[in-house]
């Protein structure tokens, strides 16, 4: 059976709330790691955390191999160690809710050393598999459109901006009800044009 509703997101680091959002008010979800290398297109490898003085940026440093053309082939640097400080802001951010220690646990050991030189959107889908599952997300993931999928039933949301802070505060804070969330979300997402 073909999917009704279809959305096509960009890979992105630690995804907001409104990410997941658009990814649970659809049938199927493409995830597209082939997007063209676009160094301006921080949310890949960068996400956002609350900090002392408002949101915080935490950005996996990214090699640059000359001839990269699209996300897939751009890989993870260990550049400043940044494993280190991206546990640490998340744990000096979240480890005061509700749910912190309850989830932390699934998430901790993918923001490691491990991930030096594996691609980018291969470590952002590791991360987002897990997150789809803290939340009980069961929309499949793809890397590609299945054939004769009707353009009509496609969003295509590669383009949009997806800046903000990340989910990491919606599951820490509403643990189970995290899904519930974002479902209320998703209908105000699929109600703009």
């Amino acid at each position: 059976m073909a999917p009704r509703k279809v959305v096509i997101l960009p890979p992105q680091y630690l995804p907001t709330a409104e990410w997941f959002a658009a990814l649970a008010g659809a049938d199927l979800a493409v995830v597209d790691a082939d997007m063209r290398y676009d160094k301006r297109r921080k949310s890949v490898h960068r996400a956002y955390v609350k900090g002392q003085h408002g949101l915080f940026a935490i950005t996996v440093p990214v090699s640059h191999a000359s001839g990269i053309r699209t996300w897939a082939q751009a890989t993870v640097s260990d550049h400043g160690h940044w494993w280190t400080v991206h546990c640490g802001a998340i744990e000096s951010a979240y480890a005061r809710t509700p749910y912190f220690e309850h989830y932390w646990p699934m998430l901790r050991p993918l923001i490691a050393s491990q991930a030096v030189s594996e691609s980018v959107t291969l470590f952002d889908s590791h991360i987002e598999a897990v997150l789809r599952r803290i939340i009980g997300i069961s929309v499949p993931v793809s890397a590609m459109l299945p054939p004769g999928t009707d353009p009509d039933c496609i969003t295509d949301l590669r383009r949009h901006n997806f800046d903000g802070e990340t989910v990491l505060d919606t599951i820490f804070s509403h643990g189970p009800n995290a899904a519930s969330y974002l479902n209320n979300l998703s209908g105000l997402l699929t109600k703009q044009p």
